[in-house]
């Protein structure tokens, strides 16, 4: 028997690592194939990787048939029966929680060419609507409305990913954050394309998200020299000396020997000399100097 295969059903379920499908063709080749395939109008909605492996290797199955009002209903039939069964992991309970609130708002929020944008939500979906959808699909797999939304948007961004790039975030084969696929998602759509352009040439997810937006790269930017900054004035106030201390320049102070043994390791390591007005305080300043540094003096 010959199944139609749905690239949007089919793309829909997370893939199965290289393991696991390994581990899932051992056990149908010793045992075969126990349950039964699922199919809405001869199209397979459920069972993909067995079909897979009984098509390669000539191996009997059986299905049965499920009927739906449209394809949405299908859709959220898939979502839901993975969410139930599966052993998923973070990223993949995201994507499929987003994707069920995607089409529920196609079910109950009109299906118009511009029912999607930056804003998360439909202006054909009224607010009513909106709280219904979120707040019942987080109260069933227990988490908050904002989670939902969150869902949706990392949905978005995974699907926008090249189809390769995809299926290793998915699967787990490649590592890609949370936050770097909501940045992603927030990024206006020739961006993105510019950021898909890099992916596809090898640069890791995270790389082509910087590389593509200046706006990431100014907040680095300006991350590095808030970071300068603090280091800076964390130095000042390490040393602070009384108003008897003068700084020359950064390498160079003249103070105390009293307030040079209390500062010592706040100075610059890189300091070659010393220069006191007093010479009382010079001569004891340069016998402690000696017990912890090796300096040359000028006399």
């Amino acid at each position: 028997m010959t199944l139609t295969i749905d690239e949007q059903f089919k793309n829909i379920i997370p893939p199965l690592s290289p393991d696991e499908y390994d581990k899932l063709k051992e056990n149908i080749l010793l045992e075969g194939i126990r349950d039964r395939l699922v199919i809405w109008n001869d199209i397979l909605i459920d069972g993909h990787n067995r079909y897979k492996i009984a098509t390669e290797c000539s191996l009997p199955f059986e299905t049965v048939s499920k009927d739906f009002e449209s394809r949405e209903h299908v859709l959220n039939w898939i979502i839901s029966n993975q969410l139930g069964r599966r052993n998923l992991t973070e990223a993949q309970k995201m994507y499929l929680r987003g994707k069920r609130y995607e089409t529920e708002k196609k079910l109950y929020g009109g299906q118009g060419k511009n029912q999607y944008n930056k804003v998360q939500v439909s202006h054909n979906e009224t607010p009513a609507q909106i709280s219904r959808t979120d707040s019942r699909i987080g109260a069933e797999y227990n988490v908050g409305r904002s989670t939902i939304m969150r869902d949706f948007q990392y949905a978005r961004a995974v699907d926008a990913m090249p189809p390769d790039t995809k299926e290793k975030i998915l699967s787990g084969e490649e590592k890609v954050s949370k936050n770097d696929m909501m940045e992603f998602a927030r990024l206006e759509a020739p961006t993105q394309k510019k950021v898909v352009s890099e992916i596809k040439k090898g640069t890791p997810v995270a790389d082509a998200i910087k590389y593509a937006d200046p706006e990431i790269k100014r907040m680095e930017n300006d991350e590095r020299i808030r970071k300068q900054i603090d280091k800076n004035i964390e130095m000042r106030n390490k040393t602070r000396f009384s108003q008897n201390a003068i700084h020359i320049r950064s390498d160079v102070t003249i103070c105390s020997k009293a307030e040079f043994i209390s500062n010592e390791e706040s100075f610059n390591e890189k300091i070659e000399v010393w220069a006191f007005n007093d010479p009382e305080i010079a001569h004891l300043a340069k016998i402690e100097l000696r017990k912890i540094m090796d300096l040359k003096f000028n006399e």
